[in-house]
């Protein structure tokens, strides 16, 4: 039964902003509009008036047995046990408009949020003091990584310790130790001092909700705290729940799978999913493909070739093979007179073409078939990466390899009985499809493709040189130095991430990939070169954190034997930790929602300085460095660009597909298959020997 005791309504407390309870005193505690008021738990008749003026907010900590609250000009602390006070006067950005206050028990930290930035009253038992405490204020805004201001309420999940801050801008929430942000670690370290312009990071203790990709949008108007961890998000147009999920990456990638299999998977390619109503993923489309259909189909070629070595499960078999033989139909809908030459993507026959680009296969046996022409560097690139990894690592016969190479060399034979281009079925060069000298050493207008070109064709030659054992690709590998392919391969990477397209990275890592996969039976010109060009290139997107590269150069630098010595020194066990922390990171709703992070404290900033992009994009604006996966505007695939801080994106339109995450996490697993024998190996040695030993002292 619910019983009223007694009515307030007969007192004149105009707005109230918060109540609290006070166990010191058994009473509450409630601040109004016209005063802060107290009221025992025991009887309402000793209902009193103790500050007179209008309180706007209210935390009492029962541990330390602190009130703190704010009038319009002041931050009250008022000691109970004392019954003494302090203040401070709401001056400066600390304190202007004050909206919230909350106290962490944990390390005894009294939380403030108001509209410019949050502050931290850190508090200190001490007998010297009359009250018994003093207190440390540290403000907090960007350069400590708050992602945002205009805060209005503040939560402390007790049992976490997580701080909850939410405003105009969503839900900044710090998930660690105070001294994360307000002390400096260590004078003497060449790390980034802590507290002192940290910004965001990957690293950083804060994490930042906001948007739809999140919430519905919206000012916070306020939250409730679960159980679990999580957070219920009142917003002015919705609610939201956010809570956090422990998996493990076994988990992670079993999700990861589901979504491929549910709705990314037609005829064996893998493409994005859209979505008829923004959002919802029962409403996505059965018939689609996209000009990028090969390019990721290969990825997930690659990851299910590293899935297959890692476990030797023989359904992770046949699921590859399915996906090679769906690749296989790229090259069968092509008329025979351009043999050699791919699909950039297929799909079932359909009574109009999609645009001039599409063409109806008339091939025996394919014309249920309609496929789309003017193939890219980017879908070579994706075939000369992706086949090695799946001979290698699945193919078990002779005629299984010799089949998939067939693919590579009617691709390299074709590119090079056409001068180093890619001829479309109408006879014309590919829009992107060519590595001859002409174009990458005399055209300005490709500048940006010379160096990158220079090294993709290097590699598919050095691939098929490989795999064929045929010294004519050797012998064209040495043609190209004459016109500076070494050279030119070496400086493929811009450093500026304002002139990078990372596309380029996605196609340069490819190239670079592959080539190790060969790297032992290249002459030693090219190795170096090669060495050198991964080396120096990682030194570059390393900033990043791009697990995938990051497992692309450990595995280039592992498995060959003449690049060990340089795997300990290149590749730290903290990089590995970086690569792990962005596989944890990445979230596990994949649709593709517009992000604006233009409001966000903790970014540093820096406009585009090339001409050709302010040209048509003015306000056009880069961070200086990447901060969190999960908090990107552009952040799912590889040739999405890490810095960019605003995605207008298609709102919900269509969903991701998942290789992006499950190859790069194949590769870890295999790399530590790697590491083990490395470490076992020598231990199996003598183990061995010591059995002969014994052996021999027994007979």
């Amino acid at each position: 039964m619910c019983r009223v005791r007694q009515s307030l309504k007969d007192q004149n407390f105009g707005q109230v902003y918060a109540i609290d309870f006070s166990s010191q005193n058994q009473s509450y505690l409630i601040a109004t509009e016209t005063g802060l008021y107290e009221l025992p738990s025991t009887s309402f008749k000793n209902f009193k008036k103790i500050v007179e003026e209008k309180v706007t907010s209210l935390s009492i900590n029962n541990d330390l047995n602190i009130r703190a609250y704010t009038t319009t000009s002041k931050l009250i602390f008022h000691f109970e046990i004392s019954n003494t006070l302090r203040f401070e006067y709401l001056k400066g950005l600390s304190y202007v408009q004050i909206n919230a206050l909350s106290w962490r028990i944990q390390d005894q930290t009294l939380w403030v949020g108001s509209s410019k930035v949050a502050s931290v009253f850190q508090f200190y038992k001490n007998s010297f003091f009359k009250e018994g405490f003093y207190y440390i204020n540290w403000q907090l805004s960007g350069q400590q990584g708050l992602p945002v201001a205009e805060i209005s309420t503040i939560q402390v999940d007790q049992n976490s310790n997580k701080v909850f801050l939410g405003g105009k801008y969503g839900v900044s929430v710090f998930d660690g130790e105070i001294q994360q942000i307000t002390a400096v670690d260590d004078f003497n370290s060449k790390k980034q001092w802590q507290g002192v312009q940290q910004y965001a990071s990957p690293q950083s203790p804060w994490k930042y909700f906001y948007q739809q990709r999140w919430m519905p949008t919206g000012t916070v108007l306020n939250y409730s705290l679960n159980e679990f961890g999580g957070i219920w998000v009142l917003t002015q147009y919705g609610v939201a729940h956010i809570y956090y999920e422990e998996l493990t990456f076994e988990e992670k990638e079993a999700h990861n799978e589901q979504i491929i299999k549910d709705r990314h998977s037609i005829l064996g390619y893998v493409t994005n999913a859209n979505l008829k109503k923004p959002g919802d993923l029962s409403t996505s489309e059965e018939q689609q493909t996209s000009d990028n259909q090969g390019l990721w189909t290969n990825l997930y070629l690659a990851a299910l070739s590293y899935k297959y070595k890692v476990t030797q499960d023989e359904n992770v078999k046949k699921q590859a093979w399915e996906i090679f033989q769906s690749m296989e139909r790229n090259y069968a809908v092509i008329p025979p007179k351009f043999y050699g030459l791919m699909a950039k993507a297929v799909m079932i026959k359909q009574d109009k073409l999609p645009d001039e680009k599409w063409r109806y296969s008339t091939n025996k046996g394919y014309e249920q078939f309609m496929y789309k022409g003017n193939a890219s560097s980017d879908d070579v690139t994706s075939y000369f990466y992706a086949f090695p990894i799946f001979m290698e690592y699945v193919c078990e016969t002779k005629a299984e390899k010799d089949l998939v190479l067939s693919y590579l060399i009617r691709t390299i034979d074709y590119i090079i009985e056409n001068n180093y281009q890619l001829i479309n079925v109408d006879g014309e060069r590919t829009m992107w499809g060519f590595w001859d000298p002409e174009n990458l050493n005399n055209n300005p207008e490709y500048y940006s493709e010379k160096c990158l070109n220079s090294m993709e064709i290097l590699s598919f030659l050095a691939v098929a040189y490989k795999y064929s054992g045929n010294e004519k690709y050797s012998d064209e590998m040495n043609k190209f130095i004459k016109y500076g392919y070494i050279q030119n391969s070496l400086n493929w990477r811009y450093q500026d991430p304002a002139d990078v397209n990372f596309s380029d990275d996605e196609l340069g890592y490819m190239s670079l990939g592959a080539f190790f996969m060969v790297y032992e039976d290249q002459k030693p010109e090219f190795q170096q070169a090669f060495l050198q060009n991964l080396i120096r290139t990682f030194s570059i997107v390393q900033e990043y954190q791009p697990s995938w590269y990051i497992y692309i150069t450990a595995l280039s630098l592992a498995q060959n034997k003449s690049t060990k010595q340089y795997y300990s020194k290149i590749i730290t066990q903290d990089l590995l930790d970086q690569a792990k922390q962005e596989l944890t990171d990445w979230p596990t709703d994949w649709i593709n929602w517009s992000v604006d992070n233009s409001q966000r404290l903790d970014l540093s900033k820096m406009r585009n300085p090339l001409e050709k992009y302010i040209e048509k994009n003015p306000n056009l604006t880069f961070m200086n460095y990447a901060i969190k996966k999960g908090e990107r505007a552009d952040n799912f695939y590889w040739n999405s660009d890490p810095y960019v801080i605003v995605n207008n994106g298609i709102n919900g339109g269509s969903e991701f597909s998942t290789q992006p995450w499950l190859l790069p996490y194949w590769m870890s697993q295999y790399l530590e298959q790697i590491e083990n024998d490395d470490i076992f190996a020598p231990l199996m040695v003598f183990a061995n020997l010591l059995f002969v030993v014994c052996l021999l002292i027994f007979v």
